[in-house]
């Protein structure tokens, strides 16, 4: 069994156990560090009574990893307490997005098994400065600026937060948001939708919220798939798909309906349907009925897996070649969508001239991670 297909059996919540066999846990490790799953890693391991197969040495670092883990998200959980208590002060809603609405509902069951970077929060886009400021008066402070965020003289859509701020001395970065999510994925994720659909945050005041299941579900597709080109470089991080299974097992009565406007609207079909076979190949996730057949999507689910893994195990030749093809295919379409995208039907000659000179060359790789 290919490793980037073993680990995403262990995270599933849907597998059950299944003896280990020939596992190389060194190699596994690597691949769950490089996709940022190792201490839900631990979780489902122990979940599964596995935890008896690996070495003993393994066990200890994964059990230290995990309790370290804990500790960091109950800080951020209790930061997070703070600052909603502020903006419930002044009267600002929040929608709790992608880490922070787990800190909220313990997706999980275990305080410790999500990574977490910081803490995005989706407030009223009229209000977001009003919060960013609220922020800085509280002892925050604006992290050191990214790389501009222009291409070919071209303004894209790139502005979905504010500057992220962080907390000097504690490790917590907080994102202001006012979108969803950038280019494609946000025009995909209407801000409006996701505010007329939101649902309550467990264990939070009245005016905090969570995205409704089936729009949370499908921020996490389009999270993992777009931001870097993963899709088109077959680089699917596995805690996105293990934490989109633990979305689908919790027991909601999912709404797909917005991945068909997506896919046929926002020209997301193939990205969302390769993600959904995923989904459905490694992790046991049924498909939802009426889901349209993916075969013609089969040599997909090959391409995905064997970059998956290319990290620490470099996929047949055959397969190198075939992932090539595919990225370079696919590079146009994703750079006119989204690093030479501007609204308006007069910016046209602009993404032309964008596209031509800046996304279709090699040197333009860096500026696809805009």
């Amino acid at each position: 069994m290919h490793p980037y297909t073993q680990l995403a059996r262990h995270l599933s919540p849907m597998v059950g156990p299944e003896e280990a066999g020939d596992v190389d846990w060194t190699l596994l490790l690597q691949l769950a560090n490089l996709h940022k799953c190792t201490p839900l890693w631990y979780v489902r391991l122990w979940e599964k009574g596995l935890l008896g197969e690996l070495p003993t040495g393994l066990v200890e670092y994964l059990a230290q990893l995990h309790a370290a883990n804990v500790e960091r998200n109950s800080t951020l959980k209790s930061e997070l307490a703070e600052i909603v208590g502020w903006f419930a002060k002044v009267g600002i809603e929040v929608v709790l997005l992608k880490g922070a609405a787990v800190l909220a509902d313990d997706l999980y069951g275990d305080p410790g098994a999500r990574l977490m970077g910081d803490l995005d929060l989706l407030v009223p886009p009229d209000r977001a400065d009003e919060a960013q400021q609220l922020l800085l008066g509280q002892g925050y402070a604006l992290c050191p600026p990214e790389e501009e965020k222009v291409v070919y003289r071209l303004p894209t859509d790139v502005d979905y937060h504010l500057e992220p701020l962080y907390r000097p001395g504690s490790g917590i970065v907080v994102e202001v948001h006012h979108r969803m999510m950038s280019r494609q994925g946000g025009r995909a994720l209407p801000v409006d939708r996701a505010w007329a659909e939101k649902v309550p945050a467990p264990g939070f005041g009245d005016e905090v919220f969570l995205p409704s299941p089936g729009w949370r579900l499908l921020h996490n597709a389009l999270h993992a798939l777009l931001p870097y080109g993963e899709f088109i470089k077959g680089q699917v991080l596995l805690c996105n798909l293990a934490e989109a299974a633990a979305l689908l097992e919790v027991g909601h009565e999912l709404d797909w309906s917005g991945w068909e406007d997506a896919g046929g609207k926002h020209r997301l079909r193939a990205e969302l349907n390769g993600y959904a076979l995923l989904l459905h190949e490694l992790m046991d996730v049924p498909f939802p009925a009426n889901w349209p057949p993916l075969s013609k999507n089969a040599n997909l689910l090959t391409l995905l897996v064997a970059g998956g893994a290319r990290e620490v195990v470099s996929p047949y030749e055959d397969d190198a070649k075939r992932l090539r093809r595919h990225y370079l295919a696919r590079l146009p379409g994703y750079a006119w969508h989204n690093v030479c995208y501007a609204p308006g039907w007069w910016r046209l000659p602009e993404r032309f001239g964008c596209l031509l000179t800046r996304g279709l060359r090699s040197s333009a790789r860096k500026k696809l991670r805009l």
